[in-house]
Parts: structure tokens; sequence; C-alpha cells
């Protein structure tokens, strides 16, 4: 495997897009998510179950995005096969 070139460099490099879709669908969830003052009052008074069923739903929710985004990202590597006149071994196993 190393004879072929791939090392250190080439895993970091075919990283990238996943760790940029992480980051950015992460960073997405997370700021949508933020309460307004008006929500952390109002969530004061709900209770226990309806707080685990909305932490529920919005673990879904990011699931839900994370497996769009990585979808779109691995239908980068059918796209390169088909460009490549279906050579399967242009497929880039870490993205996807």
């Amino acid at each position: 495997m190393y004879l072929n070139g791939y090392d250190l460099r080439h895993f970091v490099t075919m990283s990238v897009s996943v760790a940029v879709i992480e980051l950015i669908v992460r960073g997405y969830h997370y700021l949508s998510s933020l309460e307004s003052p008006e929500q952390v009052y109002s969530s004061m008074h709900n209770s226990i179950a309806t707080k685990g069923i909305a932490q529920i739903q919005s673990k879904i929710k990011l699931h839900k995005m994370l497996f769009l985004a990585h979808a779109m990202g691995a239908s980068g590597n059918v796209l390169k096969v088909f460009t490549y006149s279906g050579y399967p071994l242009a497929i880039n196993l870490l993205n996807g």
C-alpha cells in the first residue's frame, strides 16, 4: 500500500472533505439550535420528558442532515467513476 503512494499525507488529504462536511453541518446544527431567552424561560416550565423528546428530535435531525451531506459527498465518487469510463479503482473510499 505504501509503495503506491498511500501514506499519512494521502490519508489527510482524502479525509479533508469528510472533516469539512462534519464541521459545516454540526456548526449549522449547533447555531440553529441555540435558544432565545424567551425559549429558555418557557422551557423551565416543561417536564423532563418533553426536554428528552426535544433532545432526541434534535439528534435525529442532526443525523438526517449528516446522512444527506455525506450522500451528496459520496455522489462525487459516482460522478468520478462515470467520468473515468467506469474505472472502479477511481473511487475515493474515505469520502462516503
